[in-house]
């Protein structure tokens, strides 16, 4: 059985176990620009260990355009995460598939076709593509990779997938979501002035914050994720200080983890090679030359959060002597963009408090989405151990 919870009114909601069915219709307009989830995930033991992946899964299709659900349930399967975040997420979404798939084909093709040429914005998406929730991708992923737990997080509802269905970020667990923040990222008046490149639209955004309950719920992390503006600097900057002002309450008192597609990179990430490629691809494009440092990523770094992927090999960020993968395109791999960092600096003393110390930081070698799949492996320190070093 798949457990959907929603939690859908300002600020935060204290854990009352309630778990509500989601239905396709209107009962979506909940999951609009103003509304982001925050949630807790109950261990059921005590656990030792944690794994985290973090994939955008480009609405359900790989790099040409073509349906990748068979191909995410594979990979997510093989990794086998404790916990699933998910973002460029359509829901309740599915391709037609039997009798509706033979009905609809042509539908279908058009369908694909129109979003790979950029034509997708602002048309309705055919109602054969709208599913029952029980029916949707995002319902049977669940259920293929045994993640029982899920919540999908609403950004808008006409993307450049489409109208008439979410947008948005989800959360899959092993462990059952309870309590809900949210912490939407809508559009506000100059956004689309921030920055140096063009645009013609801007997109609402959105994240969710979870607090992971373990040690008979005597502790808890916390889990923030979500997706950031895809050509603004200045506006990612701007977003993720948001997301740390409306999450700080929440957060102040766990160690903490925060992933997802910040779209944002750094030239400290890269080797001269790489920093090249990126810096000629720009010069292709007409777009303007690229910041060496990341607004968005510095902003974290100063809120004392620390990259998991540096932590993982004992360097420090701007002095390792290896550099990350990058994890976009998977056709053309330039920009690192998918992260995962960690933070243990907390209010309460951190002699009481578990302390999350990355071991393992990796990504997937797909071709199910058009970003590569992150992976961190890490242990939850007991309280009264060393804890992790935090940033200066």
């Amino acid at each position: 059985m798949v457990h959907w919870g929603i939690r859908v009114v300002p600020g935060r909601i204290a854990a009352c176990g309630l778990s509500i069915l989601i239905s396709a219709g209107a009962s979506f307009s909940a999951f609009g620009p103003a509304s982001v989830v925050a949630l807790t995930l109950e261990l059921s033991s005590s656990p030792t260990s944690l794994k985290l992946m973090t994939f955008n899964i480009h609405g359900w299709r790989d790099s040409t355009h073509q349906c990748n659900f068979d191909r995410i349930a594979t990979v997510v399967r093989e990794v086998n995460p404790d916990i699933l975040c998910l973002n460029e997420v359509l829901h309740p979404f599915a391709t037609p598939s039997g009798s509706d798939k033979a009905a609809n084909q042509q539908v279908i093709d058009d369908y694909y076709k129109q979003v790979q040429q950029n034509q997708g914005r602002g048309k309705t998406i055919h109602p054969s593509f709208v599913q029952s929730q029980e029916d949707s991708f995002l319902s049977r992923l669940s259920k293929a990779t045994n993640l029982p737990n899920v919540q999908f997080v609403g950004a808008t509802d006409n993307s450049f997938f489409g109208k008439g269905i979410w947008f948005g970020n989800a959360i899959l667990s092993t462990h059952p979501i309870d309590d809900f923040l949210p912490v939407p990222l809508p559009i506000e008046p100059g956004d689309i002035d921030l920055g140096n490149q063009e645009r013609d639209f801007v997109d609402p955004r959105s994240f969710g914050v979870a607090k992971v309950k373990f040690d008979d719920n005597q502790h808890c992390i916390g889990i923030a994720f979500g997706h950031l503006d895809h050509k603004s600097e200045e506006l990612r900057e701007k977003q993720i200080l948001k997301v740390l002002e409306d999450t700080r309450d929440v957060l102040s008192d766990v160690p903490h983890l925060i992933c997802g597609d910040f779209n944002a990179f750094q030239k400290s990430d890269c080797d001269p090679k790489g920093w090249k490629a990126i810096l000629n691809l720009f010069q292709t494009r007409g777009w303007p030359t690229p910041y060496e440092r990341s607004l968005a990523l510095d902003a974290l770094k100063d809120a004392g959060y620390l990259d998991s992927f540096y932590e993982s090999y004992g360097q420090q960020d701007g002095t390792a002597k290896q550099v990350p993968d990058a994890t976009s395109w998977t056709t053309l791999p330039l920009m690192r963009i998918d992260h995962i960092l960690v933070k243990n600096s907390v209010a309460q003393s951190p002699s009481s408090l578990p302390a999350i110390l990355p071991k393992e930081h990796y990504q997937i070698d797909t071709d199910a989405s058009d970003h590569f799949p992150v992976v961190l492996e890490a242990l939850l320190q007991q309280p009264g151990a060393e804890i992790l070093r935090q940033a200066d």
